[in-house]
């Protein structure tokens, strides 16, 4: 049976399963484009994206010692965790987060980080999701006003 058939075979599979498919299950993320999300849709069907390669758009919160999380303000009640792989630590965005939240007073009160961060979703929790950022891209920082 050749490639292409038994693509067709699992996508009509998936079309039919009552289960949510998705095609980045389980694969590397350097060879898929990531499904682009915001905050609020990992809250509304999370069990859809766990551990799927995501595109996460969203304003980063930190208390500038513990943890940074992504949030949306249309829905308050859920914050992704962020957590940087090493192999992005000296990536520009990386570093104008890192430079915004450490600069002056530690966090980001007073300060606005918005940004799109690339990587694996891990949703074990729906009020804890964590996202194990591959990328970051289109870093904005600005006084809050």
């Amino acid at each position: 049976m050749s490639l292409t058939r038994c693509l067709r075979i699992a996508a009509i599979l998936c079309v039919m399963s009552e289960h949510s498919c998705s095609s980045n299950r389980g694969l590397s993320t350097s060879t898929l484009a990531p499904t682009s999300l915001s905050v609020c849709q990992i809250r509304s069907k999370h069990s859809l994206y766990d551990e799927s390669v995501v595109a996460l758009t969203a304003t980063i919160i930190s208390d500038g010692q513990h943890l940074i999380l992504a949030i949306d303000p249309l829905c308050d009640d859920v914050a992704v965790a962020i957590e940087f792989s090493a192999g992005v630590a000296d990536a520009p965005g990386v570093i104008t987060i890192n430079r915004a939240i450490f600069a002056g007073t530690p966090g980001t009160a007073g300060k606005h980080i918005t940004g799109r961060f690339i990587g694996k979703l891990h949703v074990r929790d729906r009020r804890r999701p964590l996202l194990e950022v591959t990328a970051v891209d289109n870093v904005q920082v600005s006084l809050a006003e």
